[in-house]
């Protein structure tokens, strides 16, 4: 029994079911299957609400980068035109008279095909991120595929595009909700997150 209370709260640790906000906590919506603009402009809707949400979905994406927690002048962005293609989701803002930010290619069923990494890299650096160092300044800039597997389309591309790192959707979504914090539970976008969970696994 002891072992396993002990697994239950291993996992349940992992999850950050503890906290109230979780989205493991409601059910999906049964009528709605997400296509990868949807779940990108339905992201950019419940970030841009708030800063903390931004801020704690940057950490939840790059873990790696040491993010600021004193970010101004947040914004995020859904469908960003760059080169020949559009960023699917682009959040920055600044601190420390340096701009700091994330840009997200997100994908379901699709490899990453035609996508422009390098033009959509380029954007980021255009914006003033460092997205790439020698070790003499600090990264302040995530290129983040996020997406359910890595096919072999999908490791092809990044090979090409050293910068550029591979999540799951279940990573980015299982350390946000572990983190997210609000005095109310807003249930709109705690019901889109479950959903957008539900997607993510789909086989």
């Amino acid at each position: 029994m002891g072992d396993r209370g002990a697994r239950i709260r291993a996992v349940s640790d992992h999850f950050g079911l503890a906290n109230s906000h979780h989205c493991l906590h409601v059910e999906p919506l049964e009528w709605l299957r997400l296509n990868e603009t949807q779940a990108t402009k339905g992201l950019k809707h419940f970030l841009a609400s708030d800063d903390e949400r931004i801020g704690c979905f940057l950490r939840a994406l790059a873990p790696s980068i040491v993010w600021p927690m004193d970010l101004e002048d947040l914004s995020v962005a859904a469908e960003v035109r760059s080169g020949r293609g559009r960023i699917d989701l682009l959040m920055h803002g600044r601190a420390r008279n340096r701009m700091w930010g994330a840009v997200v290619e997100a994908k379901f069923e699709h490899g990453l095909g035609n996508n422009p990494l390098s033009a959509y890299r380029r954007h980021a650096v255009n914006l003033r991120m460092t997205v790439a160092t020698d070790g003499s300044a600090e990264r302040t800039g995530a290129l983040i595929v996020v997406g359910k597997r890595r096919c072999r389309q999908t490791r092809r591309k990044l090979s090409r595009n050293e910068h550029w790192r591979f999540v799951h959707w279940h990573e980015v979504l299982r350390r946000f909700d572990a983190a997210l914090t609000e005095l109310k539970v807003d249930e709109d976008f705690r019901r889109f997150r479950r959903t957008l969970w539900e997607r993510a696994g789909e086989p």
